[in-house]
């Protein structure tokens, strides 16, 4: 076996050794890391360093070439870095305790052209094989450029010759190199697409920066507000026409806004023009795929497709059955509590509430006071696709914490950031996040905020 592919990487990563004594990472953020849950908890990593760096001033990483990098930027490669180098250590011991020389790596879509033509591909570490390629000459495996160096992707597994199966036929990887998506009618491959994401992502985060400082200096931040809107408009087109799916993590940063403190303006504020008779719809508009059944209640179905509108707007799925039902309510006890609720696909609505007599006063009022995390009528709505959404994309998290308190204890104190309503579980906190987020009433949240969304496998 050639030396050194069983041990640690070598030094290629000037970074991780800055910010191992920076941070004393053996600690934060490498034990979380190391905990039994890698992939799940490198996001925590990342933000629980930004913040630990970020309370000692350093805003800013100079690299030796003269390459500047904002902190959450180099922290995030940093510490996922660090997830891909550990989970290759553990890989490497695996094959050694085995005696296996061959190794297979994954392959996916999307991959930077100078890892495609080594993806799925089977290798020999020890290089001795005449049927397959050197593993470090070929992967690049241990520099950074190469097989999970800086923000790779890809992995690698044992491969027993005669005993295990080729995970990838040739037609298979031919076609993950192949596939594009479509932008402004051109048809672009994946990785380029989502390089022009990643584009999109850094000026959200410069003009949030902006927006932030201006914010704390006391100035007028309205230009660089609209800028954060303006992009953020860009980036929902752009998830729209191509399918990609927005990363909202990466559109974070570090002191935006006013972290710790949660805004409830005065009732009425920005809000959006009153239900009355004169601006409900004759008809309710139609969504494919989705049955809609609100039993002619204009009121409702003004709310429903306003709620469903901007949704789709922002490219979020919802609900494949939409209806009235008081008695679903009734049988669960909740008619003077609910005004909406979902399970088994269906999104339910309790037209008996008192919320539908006036649902922009309604919410205001209970805005105002701290209760919902928007004033919005929709956020009733969006609330519940919320709980939709958690539950097609994590049903293990969300079965585990569906109506229950917190894993951690100051969780619920975080919460309290959001609304009242927040508090009650994990499952109403995404919730009632999401609901802000869509009503674009999340500027002002921490970052804690977000940590404990994705810790509790909320969806944007």
């Amino acid at each position: 076996m050639r030396k050194g592919t069983a041990a640690a990487f070598p030094p290629v990563f000037p970074l991780m050794e800055l910010l191992t004594r920076l941070l004393n990472c053996q600690s934060q953020p490498t034990n979380p890391l190391k905990s039994g849950g890698l992939l799940v908890n490198a996001l925590a990593g990342v933000l629980d360093a930004i913040m630990n760096v970020a309370d000692h001033g350093l805003h800013v990483i100079n690299y030796a070439n003269g390459h500047k990098d904002k902190l959450d930027v180099a922290m995030r490669r940093t510490v996922l870095t660090g997830v891909n180098q550990t989970t290759g250590n553990l890989q490497i011991a695996r094959a050694d305790e085995m005696g296996v020389d061959l190794v297979q790596t994954s392959a996916h879509i999307g991959a930077r052209p100078a890892h495609q033509i080594w993806q799925g591909q089977i290798f020999s570490r020890s290089g001795r094989s005449k049927a397959y390629p050197d593993f470090v000459l070929s992967t690049g495996y241990g520099t950074g450029a190469g097989l999970m160096g800086w923000n790779c992707r890809h992995s690698f597994y044992p491969f027993f010759e005669g005993i295990s199966e080729n995970a990838y036929s040739q037609a298979e990887l031919d076609s993950y190199s192949g596939k594009t998506v479509t932008y402004n009618g051109k048809e672009i491959p994946i990785y380029d697409a989502t390089q022009m994401q990643r584009g999109i992502e850094r000026k959200i985060r410069l003009w949030k920066r902006k927006e932030g400082a201006y914010d704390a200096a006391g100035l007028d931040n309205d230009v660089e507000t609209a800028k954060v809107e303006e992009w953020q408009s860009r980036m929902r087109d752009f998830i729209k026409q191509t399918g990609l799916q927005r990363q909202s993590v990466r559109e974070q940063v570090v002191g935006a806004g006013k972290a710790g403190k949660v805004i409830f303006p005065a009732a009425g504020a920005a809000a959006s023009a009153p239900i009355s008779g004169a601006n409900i719809p004759a008809f309710m508009k139609t969504y494919p795929g989705v049955t809609i059944n609100l039993g002619g209640n204009g009121i409702i179905e003004k709310v429903v497709e306003d709620a469903l509108d901007e949704l789709q707007k922002q490219g979020y799925d919802f609900p494949k059955t939409i209806k009235i039902d008081s008695q679903f309510f009734i049988k669960y006890n909740v008619q003077n509590t609910s005004t909406c609720a979902y399970l088994n696909d269906v999104l339910y609505i309790n037209d008996q509430h008192r919320m539908w007599k006036d649902p922009l006063k309604f919410m205001q009022k209970y805005y105002a006071k701290g209760y919902y995390s928007t004033d919005k009528p929709e956020g009733a709505i969006w609330h519940e696709v919320a709980h939709y959404l958690h539950e097609k994309n994590n049903l293990l998290i969300y079965n585990q914490f569906k109506v229950k308190g917190f894993s951690i204890r100051d969780d619920k104190k975080i919460a309290t950031y959001v609304s009242k309503y927040a508090k009650f579980s994990a499952d109403e906190f995404i919730s009632e996040v999401f609901a802000a987020h869509v009503a674009k009433m999340d500027a002002n949240y921490p970052l804690d905020v977000f940590l404990m969304f994705s810790r509790y496998g909320g969806v944007y």
